[in-house]
């Protein structure tokens, strides 16, 4: 981190700190097609592989590179993650690439916040009410600004890159489509030349980037990455010894970190389980290959001998042994091979293994690695018995998950609309995932009965858009559909008269251990 962390002042920096008023600035179409086209050249994954040889031992084969990683040089780094954070990072990103039950758990997270759950707020003036064509304005513009930004696919990538390697770096470009809607790409950096720097009010982060990432071959990506990059590169030519880190202007600066707790820090989220991971992997390995020395097969054809003292007094000529050895040679399938030993007859040598209890050491060290991630047990089932215990755990790890990555969100989404719009309305990301979406619907509709105004959220609960449900409610009432559509008969509408006794069956969230089994014994019967 370059010089500790402040409060950065969007009300200061605003017009200062702005990329998009330049017509230098690609549009989000444009990036999106340029950065498809160059990802590996951006992501240089070269070098990642040339720092990874610093784990290596040279001396083995690079071919297996995960098994050769040094467990000491990963405890050295251990003992100090903040000093060694790139070292780390550079772990992190080769076990994502090479590790299925590490990835499973970064995708895991990373899925968890559904950007779809929102609500827009307009800023209402209290002792007005929601009334000045002014509020109007306000709310439309916000809705259709959020209409089509593909907020899940670009966030996503974020919010993946910011679990494996604690922080997430990018600048947002957009693009004004008409009538109201907008298009974005978010273009991620690399985190070696970014630095944080600061925090927004809102909580988000602000942050520099370093200059000399466009020196030699990538010299000529300051043109296609454009505004803000041509601006920040040409102050860092003024002076290239003091200006090399340039701030990111407000307007376009996309930043997110796992580990807000530590923002003087980079602590990889999953970094106490890269050993176990290591290990999985190693003994993945030693499974391999021994299912494959399993496929082999050796005959030693022995040449008997006479009654004598001699160890060359043979019963066959030799000469006559090696010709008929030489011709079961010849014929042998593949993974079989032929030895010439001394003796009477032809043995068969295998190379069995006990494949069961190989199974069951990969399945104790994946069940390892799940138990020292400090979460995601769903998705090995670790512990884990019943519905209820399952929903408390995906809730523990909803909560890990959105906490504070979904604020980061949500105060970077609010900051952006208030450079692309004139008075943009409040813009609320719910703390709820698809796991939980049906719940927490529940509780709004309960909410309702007091007269709550939660309509419109329990339509973005249900994946439609604030204009999509605007729109379907016009249609509805133009169509006379609420006249042609009766309600089927519910508990909620029946009469008391038609009731049958009883209390209400209970949600699978609300049942307890007991409960739920005495449900399956009920069902099984039945």
């Amino acid at each position: 981190m370059k010089g500790g962390i402040f409060v950065a002042n969007t009300s200061t920096t605003k017009k200062k700190n702005s990329a998009t008023s330049s017509s230098k600035q690609p549009t989000a179409a444009e990036m999106r097609d340029w950065y498809s086209k160059h990802k590996k050249t951006i992501e240089n994954f070269e070098k990642l592989e040339n720092g990874l040889l610093q784990l290596v031992d040279p001396t083995k084969s690079t071919t297996k590179t995960f098994t050769t990683f040094s467990k000491e040089t990963l405890r050295t780094y251990m003992k100090n993650p903040a000093r060694n954070y790139k070292n780390l990072r550079n772990l992190s990103k080769f076990l994502y690439y090479v590790s299925q039950a590490y990835r499973r758990l970064v995708h895991y997270y990373a899925n968890m916040p559904d950007l779809r759950y929102r609500s827009i707020i307009p800023r209402v003036d209290l002792n007005k009410g929601f009334s000045s064509k002014d509020d109007i304005q306000s709310y439309y513009d916000t809705v259709m600004f959020m209409d089509e930004l593909p907020l899940s696919t670009e966030f996503y990538k974020m919010l993946v890159k910011a679990w494996v390697e604690d922080a997430a770096f990018g600048v947002a470009y957009f693009t004004d489509k008409g009538n109201g809607r907008y298009d974005m790409f978010i273009l991620p950096l690399q985190s070696d030349y970014c630095v944080i720097t600061g925090l927004y009010p809102d909580g988000s982060i602000a942050f520099d980037f370093d200059m000399t990432y466009f020196s030699g071959s990538n010299a000529d990506m300051v043109e296609w990455f454009g505004e803000p990059f041509t601006t920040m590169y040409e102050e860092y030519q003024k002076d290239t010894r003091n200006n090399r880190y340039q701030p990111v202007p407000d307007d376009v600066a996309v930043a997110l970190k796992v580990n807000l707790d530590t923002p003087d820090d980079i602590l990889m989220p999953f970094m106490g389980m890269f050993a176990s991971l290591i290990s999985l992997n190693d003994l993945v390995e030693i499974s391999a290959i021994a299912d494959e020395q399993e496929i082999y097969k050796l005959l030693s054809v022995k040449v008997p001998l006479l009654n004598s003292d001699s160890p060359d007094d043979f019963a066959i000529d030799i000469n006559t042994a090696v010709a008929y050895y030489n011709q079961l040679v010849n014929n042998l399938p593949d993974y079989t091979n032929a030895a010439l030993l001394p003796g009477m007859d032809i043995d068969e040598i295998s190379f069995d293994n006990n494949k069961v209890n190989d199974v069951s050491k990969v399945e104790q060290a994946t069940k390892e690695v799940f138990n020292s991630a400090g979460g995601g047990q769903v998705l090995h089932n670790v512990n884990i018995s019943g519905s209820t215990g399952l929903n408390l755990a995906m809730k523990t790890d909803e909560l890990q998950a959105l906490k504070p990555l979904l604020g980061e969100i949500e105060g970077i989404m609010n900051r952006l609309a208030s450079y692309q719009l004139k008075n943009p309305a409040k813009i609320k990301f719910l703390e709820v995932t698809k796991y939980t979406s049906e719940e927490y619907k529940d509780s709004l509709i309960k909410s309702m009965n007091y007269g709550l105004p939660f309509a419109m959220t329990i339509g973005t609960l249900s994946g439609y858009s604030e204009s999509d449900l605007i729109a379907m409610a016009n249609v509805n009432n133009a169509l006379g559909l609420t006249d042609l559509f009766k309600p089927m008969a519910t508990a909620s509408t029946r009469s008391a008269e038609e009731s049958t006794g009883g209390a209400p069956t209970k949600s699978d969230t609300e049942i307890t251990d007991d409960g739920e089994s005495s449900r399956d014994k009920k069902e099984n019967a039945g």
